[in-house]
């Protein structure tokens, strides 16, 4: 604090060097010149002083009364004049409020021409005669002469036409006083952000570390607005100045927002309004980061409405927190209170609607350090209620750990008979589950089969009673007398009857070819014979089954080309293996009806053997190819084939301890076979 203080108390130093002897040097005198001055509003703002100053205009000036001191927001300018006459010389300061971006004095020469003294925001902060944030002109009166001043205000801001002439030595107490304010109130926000900044490196709760990113933000707003910020780290850059203020709003509405959510427990909060927080700290960042639109009007009105809001809504959320039990919530709510009441009566006053007298222009600043004060005693008031909640939790938790150790052989002896007697239920659950399953898998399969061996019946009956027909009307014509006209039309009969017969049973011998291979493979699905389990060379199982496929695949246009590294033998079942890589080249033949290629890969791997069925051959469908191991699906049309294959042969890969899967490839399918080497 006391850095600070000395860092601000310099302009007050060199003020004093500044000042001209005079003989009323060391009186202080302020004279407020509302009530003695006229105004003069130009809505153009393009009005020069050779224009206002002619007899047609002056008599457009009106009396600057204490109602027409607070303009509020305009972007008009306005021209005061005023008639200045001391009994001795004497050098005073005019006084201009702080908020404007241009401010031009001006006053007739004996020679006729305009002398111009020009200060405002607009330009480098070393532009200035006296360092502070109000603009101070100074005016070397000639004594017993009248002298005509005409001053010209125009801001982006809001504007107030309160203007004082000041003695230096009023002007030094002035700039001493305003600097000794500043001084305490960036001093108190310093001390208090590296206390509870020491807090939280010792403590790690994040609400230490966002209450000082929040006060730094409001801080850092206050010297902005006190044209600190531009004197000391920016004064050759006007527009960053005035762009900054609306930043540091921007953060410190994230760093309030943040504050609060973790301020105020969650727990105290519903999750929508925890969801609006979250939002309004999100919003205000993009606040701060789209400052360079702070010349946009609508830019201006959207933010200021966003501000107002979101106070708001960390108060509402305050208030939420309190009504709900909140332990923090009282400091939380009474000095984001005294906080917003500072700003509210701050902004009032700028915006006319309330007069300027020297407590309204502090209330922000007030405001600012009671809300630090509070909020920094409400996180001791954190710390000290959670340190008696642990060791309120402590003791509970020594006298529950006691209670338990008494009871605790207890209850693990009752725990065990329960585990004993739920053991057992359960094993006899699991035995009434399987047996479920298993008759659930029967029924499912049952259905299937009903379902495949419907249609040869169908057949078969169809093609009997179609065979039984016939034949009796070839007995009937058989049994006919036979004539001369009519032996060539009967034996044609006969010969049509026959032809008919033969059809009907190789209709019926289809259908028990039928059933003979849904049988044979639902007998190998359901019950397969055990086969030996013997040391297999797998390589020359495969060369020996597709030495048997050749012709055929040969015939069909369909070339086989091997790839089969050196395996060691393995503990496998030879001819189900042999009958998973036939069934698997049946099926890529079987595909390819116009011809193709098939290749079959053999390697070792550390502790299995891989073999791959590839062809290039139109796919499996993604929309089936999860659904092509299971019983019964086929691709295929109804009479050609069981879906029953490839359900076989994942069957069989299991139960000899391997894998059988479909592989994501190019054109073509590709299966892949591991079998573990022991």
């Amino acid at each position: 604090m006391l850095l600070v203080l000395l860092l601000l108390a310099w302009p007050a130093a060199a003020l004093a060097e500044h000042q001209t002897a005079s003989p009323s040097t060391a009186v202080a005198e302020v004279e407020n010149l509302v009530g003695k001055a006229e105004v003069l509003e130009d809505g153009s703002a393009r009005l020069t002083i050779d224009e206002v100053s002619l007899s047609a205009l002056r008599q457009r000036f009106v009396p600057l009364e204490p109602a027409r001191v607070n303009v509020g927001y305009t972007r008009a300018a306005y021209w005061l004049r005023f008639t200045l006459q001391t009994p001795l010389p004497a050098l005073r300061y005019l006084e201009v409020y702080q908020g404007v971006d241009d401010a031009r004095l001006f006053r007739r020469l004996p020679s006729g021409e305009w002398q111009e003294q020009r200060l405002g925001r607009s330009l480098p902060f070393h532009s200035r005669t006296i360092a502070h944030k109000n603009f101070y002109f100074p005016l070397s009166l000639p004594g017993g002469t009248a002298t005509d001043y005409y001053l010209r205000l125009q801001t982006a801001d809001t504007l107030q036409l309160q203007l004082r002439l000041l003695s230096p030595a009023a002007l030094t107490s002035t700039v001493a006083m305003s600097r000794l304010i500043a001084g305490l109130y960036l001093g108190t926000i310093a001390a208090l952000s590296l206390y509870n900044f020491l807090l939280f490196l010792w403590l790690r709760d994040r609400a230490y570390l966002y209450y000082v990113f929040f006060q730094l933000a409001l801080a850092s707003l206050q010297a902005s607005l006190d044209q600190i910020t531009f004197q000391f780290l920016w004064p050759h850059h006007p527009l960053w100045s005035a762009q900054s203020e609306l930043f540091f709003v921007g953060l410190a509405i994230f760093g309030g927002a943040a504050f609060a959510r973790h301020f105020l427990s969650s727990a105290h909060n519903p999750a929508p309004l925890a969801s609006v927080l979250v939002v309004i700290q999100w919003l205000a960042l993009g606040l701060a980061l789209l400052f360079p639109f702070t010349a946009s009007v609508t830019y201006l009105s959207v933010a200021m409405v966003f501000v107002g809001a979101s106070c708001s809504l960390l108060l509402l959320a305050g208030i939420v927190s309190w009504l709900r039990r909140s332990p923090n919530a009282p400091f939380f709510v009474v000095a984001w209170g005294i906080l917003l009441a500072g700003t509210v009566v701050a902004s009032l006053t700028a915006l006319g609607l309330l007069p300027m007298v020297g407590i309204a222009q502090e209330t922000t600043r007030v405001g600012s350090a009671v809300e630090a004060v509070l909020l920094s005693l409400g996180l001791a008031h954190r710390i000290n209620r959670m340190r008696q909640e642990n060791q309120s939790i402590q003791a509970d938790l020594l006298r529950i750990r006691t209670e338990e150790a008494e009871a605790l052989e207890l209850r693990v002896k009752d725990r065990t008979r329960e585990l004993e007697s739920a053991l057992a239920e359960l094993r006899t659950t699991q035995g009434r589950l399987v047996q479920q399953a298993r008759l659930a898998s029967l029924g499912h399969l049952v259905t299937g089969i009903v379902h495949e061996v419907g249609n040869p019946l169908n057949f078969i009956h169809g093609g009997s009673e179609d065979l039984t027909y016939r034949l009796e009307r070839l007995r009937d014509q058989l049994g006919k007398r036979p004539g001369s006209s009519s032996n060539e039309g009967l034996a044609n009969d006969a010969r049509e009857s026959i032809a008919g017969a033969a059809t009907a049973a190789e209709l019926i011998a289809s259908g028990n070819r039928r059933i003979r291979q849904i049988i044979e493979n639902l007998r190998s699905l359901v019950s397969a014979r055990p086969l030996a389990i013997e040391p297999t060379n797998v390589g020359e199982v495969i060369r020996t089954t597709v030495a048997l496929m050749a012709p055929k695949l040969h015939a069909q246009g369909i070339e086989i080309e091997l790839s089969l590294e050196e395996t060691p033998e393995i503990p496998c079942r030879a001819g189900e293996f042999g009958q998973v890589v036939m069934n698997l080249v049946l099926n890529s033949s079987q595909a390819m009806t116009s011809g193709g290629g098939i290749w079959i890969e053999a390697r070792h791997t550390d502790a299995t053997i891989e073999v791959t069925v590839r062809d290039n051959g139109p796919g499996i469908p993604p929309s089936v190819r999860d659904a092509i191991f299971d019983p019964f699906f086929t691709t295929r049309p109804p009479n050609e084939g069981t879906g029953l294959g490839l359900s076989i042969c994942h069957e069989i890969i299991a139960r000899q301890g391997g894998t059988l899967r479909l592989m994501a490839s190019g054109p073509g399918a590709t299966f892949l076979i591991s079998l573990p080497t022991n």
